[in-house]
Parts: C-alpha cells; sequence; structure tokens
C-alpha cells in the first residue's frame, strides 16, 4: 500500500513539474511587464496577459508613440514569442496628424540647409540671363556691319545668346549641388536629349531650314514668290515656317523644311515678264499687214511695253473662220499690273486693226430660231432716222478712260510689310 502511494506521488510530482516551468515563465513576463508600465505611469488602462509566451494586450493607449513604445518594450523582454494587439487606441487630433507634421518638419529643415545654394544660383542664372542679352545684341550690332541679311543676323545673334543661357543653367545647377543635373545638361543625356531627338525634332528642322533659307537668301522680305502653288508676298521667315500674304490679304505659313525642299518660283528677282495674248483676223486679211500694225502698237506703248526683248507676233493655229495669231510682249512685273497692262495691250490692238480695216471675224456659227421670223420693211422715214441716230453717236467724241497700270501687289507689299505679323517678324528666328 505505502508503495503504492510512493509511486502516485512521484507520478504527480513528475505531471506538476512539467507544467511548471512554462506557467512560471509567463507569469514572470506577466509581472515585469506591468511593473514596467505601472512605473511609467503612461498607460493605466493598459492590461497584459501571457499565455505560452503570447503577450496579449487589452484596454486603451491614447497616444501612438506610447503604443509603439510599448511594443519595443514587449519585445525586447527575454521568452516573448508574439505580441497581439487587441488595444482600442484613442488618438487625438495632434496625434493623427503628427506623421505629416513630422514629414512636414523634415522638408523645412532640408530647406533651410539648401536655400542659400538656391538663391545664389537664381542669382548666378539672372547674371547669365543678362550677359545672354548682351551677348545677342553686340553680335547683332557686329554683324550689322558686314551683313545685310536680317534673317541670318537674327539666327546668329539667337544661337549665341542660347549658348550663354546653357553656361548660365549649368552653373546654376552647380552652385546648387545638382552637379549631376549639370554634367548631364552639358553633355546632351537624359531626358534633354530625348526631348531634343523625339518630341523637337519637327522644331529644329524648321529652325535650320529657316536659316539656310536665310544664308542662300532663297528669300526676301517684300518677294513674290510662289511656293507649292502658294502665291503672295513673303512677310516673315520665322522659328516654324515662312510667311506669305496673298492677293486676298489672307496669311499663309509654310513651314521651313518644305519651303527648302520645294520649287520656288520668285517673280520679283528679275522684274521683266512675258504675258502673251490671241487674235484672230480674216482669212481674206493680209497677215504681214497685220503683224506691222499690232507691233507699231505695241512700239507705241513704250515705256510700259518694253522694246528689249522685242514684242513677237507670230501665227498660232487656222481656225475655222479665223487665222489665229499670237502676240508675245515684255513688261516689268515689279512695277506694273499684269491684269492691267494685258488689257491695255489688247484694246489698242483690236483698236488698231479695225482702223487699218483688219477683220476680226467671229467663228461661223449656225443660229436656229425657235420661231418662224417675220419679215418687215422699214419706210423711207424709220431708216432715215436710224440713220441720224447712227450718225450722231459716231459724231460725239469717245471719252478717254485713263488708265493706271501700277501693280496692285504693290499695296500687298505694303499690307505685309506693316500688319503685326510682319512686326512680330523683326526678331525671327
Amino acid at each position: 500500500m505505502l508503495i503504492e502511494l510512493f509511486f502516485v506521488f512521484i507520478i504527480s510530482m513528475n505531471s506538476h513539474s512539467a507544467e511548471l516551468p512554462n506557467q512560471k515563465i509567463d507569469t514572470k513576463i506577466e509581472h515585469h511587464l506591468e511593473k514596467v508600465f505601472k512605473t511609467t505611469g503612461w498607460y493605466p488602462n493598459l492590461n497584459v496577459k501571457v499565455d505560452e509566451g503570447l503577450v496579449i494586450l487589452t484596454g486603451k493607449i491614447d497616444s501612438l508613440e506610447k503604443k509603439q513604445w510599448a511594443f519595443d518594450i514587449i519585445n525586447k523582454t527575454e521568452g516573448v514569442v508574439a505580441v497581439i494587439d487587441q488595444i482600442d487606441a484613442h488618438l487625438t487630433d495632434g496625434e493623427i496628424f503628427k506623421p505629416a507634421q513630422t514629414e512636414v518638419e523634415k522638408i523645412y529643415e532640408s530647406v533651410m540647409r539648401v536655400w542659400p545654394y538656391i538663391v545664389s544660383s537664381i542669382i548666378l542664372f539672372s547674371f547669365f540671363i543678362f550677359i545672354s542679352f548682351l551677348a545677342k545684341k553686340v553680335t547683332r550690332n557686329l554683324l550689322r556691319r558686314r551683313q545685310k541679311n536680317q534673317l541670318l543676323i537674327t539666327a546668329v545673334a539667337n544661337m549665341v545668346g542660347i549658348s550663354f543661357l546653357i553656361l548660365g543653367l549649368y552653373f546654376s545647377f552647380k552652385t546648387s549641388g545638382l552637379s549631376g543635373l549639370a554634367v548631364t545638361l552639358l553633355g546632351g543625356t537624359g531626358i534633354i536629349s530625348i526631348g531634343l531627338g523625339f518630341a523637337l525634332k519637327g522644331t529644329f528642322e524648321n529652325y535650320t531650314s529657316g536659316i539656310m533659307i536665310s544664308t542662300k537668301e532663297l528669300l526676301r522680305i517684300g518677294e513674290i514668290v510662289n511656293i507649292n502653288g502658294f502665291e503672295g508676298v513673303v512677310q516673315t521667315v520665322t522659328t516654324r515656317g515662312t510667311t506669305l500674304m496673298d492677293y486676298d490679304g489672307n496669311n499663309i505659313v509654310i513651314p521651313n523644311s518644305d519651303v527648302l525642299n520645294s520649287v520656288i518660283k520668285n517673280l520679283t528677282r528679275n522684274p521683266k515678264m512675258r504675258t502673251d495674248f490671241s487674235v484672230g483676223i480674216g482669212y481674206e486679211d493680209n497677215i504681214d499687214l497685220a503683224f506691222q500694225v499690232i507691233l507699231n502698237t505695241l512700239s507705241g506703248l513704250s515705256p510700259s511695253v518694253l522694246k528689249d526683248p522685242e514684242p513677237i507676233a507670230a501665227v498660232d493655229s487656222l481656225g475655222a473662220a479665223t487665222v489665229n495669231l499670237k502676240v508675245y510682249f515684255w513688261f516689268d512685273a515689279v512695277q506694273l499690273s499684269l491684269v492691267k497692262i494685258r488689257s491695255l495691250v489688247i484694246k489698242n490692238v483690236k483698236e488698231a486693226l479695225m482702223e487699218a480695216h483688219i477683220s476680226m471675224p467671229d467663228d461661223a456659227r449656225e443660229v436656229v430660231f425657235a420661231s418662224p421670223l417675220k419679215i418687215q420693211q422699214l419706210s423711207d422715214q424709220d431708216i432715215t432716222l436710224a440713220q441720224t441716230v447712227i450718225e450722231s453717236k459716231k459724231s460725239q467724241p469717245v471719252p478717254k478712260v485713263k488708265i493706271d497700270l501700277d501693280n496692285e501687289v504693290k499695296e500687298i507689299q505694303k499690307q505685309a510689310l506693316t500688319t503685326p505679323t510682319a512686326e512680330a517678324g523683326k526678331n525671327i528666328l
């Protein structure tokens, strides 16, 4: 009996000894944490329970910082496996905005550290802006003494100014401590090089084309040109394109790259222009006599019709009822209007041929009347009255119409050079 009681006691002691160590450790951790939290006085409503090394926190904490501090203490305690957070955190408005306030304070401290460098870089860049403006002005004045091409002068002056601006950016970045960005800017890599290579491809193409147009003097302001079927007076050549004003007063902007690669018809460089018209005379008329009458008429219109090169009269074709003559003559297209001078010549040739009794018959045609014609014989009195009216009209002097032969393009040129577009184009390229 005693032996059985001894074995039961031994077994019970072993079972208690197997459970006791974990319970003691949990109790020890729990008492330790409660003592620490009580000592701080920050956690009056915090409850701590430890089970199998797991620390279970319940209750309330009024600050994120206090909560974090409590977690740090628990994690540093020996024997703690993990923390189970069941805390009901009640934060004040100040605690809610505390993270944002912390970040703002960090930014403010960073700005206060670098603001002297920023101010010095701004002052340095402003100085280079002034130097750039001064360099452009000096370059423009120096080039004007040797070069009359305003487009080329402005292009070179702007390139000099841009060079100083790039140097200003480089030194400004260096002063502000952004050395890496300064090297990238000067080396032409990164975002700037990508933008220049892709996004600004068309801009640089038009810019360089504008410089080539001005260098080769393909166009001059005030000239009359025809580009890709668009005809007008040259107003400006800008970084984007060439602006023309057509004869209706409309502005036409053509990209410089298209201008450089197109056929340009310049109507002003050589003021002499040739035009022509046709006139038909009867088969019974003398062709040589008609030539003489026409050429004498054109000679009498000098200096509006130029004698050098000489006018030409030639047989063009044989029509159904007429021998068709072609008349060519030259005039000063800068001073005179093509429409007006051609009208004057045709009018004078027609009158001269009629005075020389050279007929200009119409083509033979068949006229069909819808209703039968009534033939009525006029009385002698009616015939006499009609003859009197005709004779009276012949005896009346025909008033001479004064024809202004000035080129109407002059007005377009005047408008082209005085419009806001032309004024803005003075600072071209």
